[in-house]
């Protein structure tokens, strides 16, 4: 499967950086994904595989900001 050019459920972003579903969203309330990597499709949350691959090549680093804030709205399609 060819992730990037797809948009990945929680499951399959975990799956893919191979951590539990429970620490993209403790990543995902922290910030630390880009913010236009997660985006809603009618209501669901959905993360951009082509983001991801870049984020993740780019040695996933810690978007900078405020750790403790909540997350932002994702963008919806």
């Amino acid at each position: 499967m060819d992730q990037n050019n797809m948009l990945l459920t929680k499951r399959q972003l975990a799956e893919w950086l191979q951590v539990s579903q429970r620490t993209i969203d403790r990543w995902t309330t922290e910030n630390r994904f880009p913010e236009e990597m997660r985006v809603s499709v009618a209501g669901t949350p959905r993360y951009r595989g082509d983001i991801a691959a870049e984020w993740i090549s780019a040695g996933c680093p810690r978007i900078l900001g405020d750790s403790t804030a909540t997350a932002t709205r994702p963008q919806t399609f």
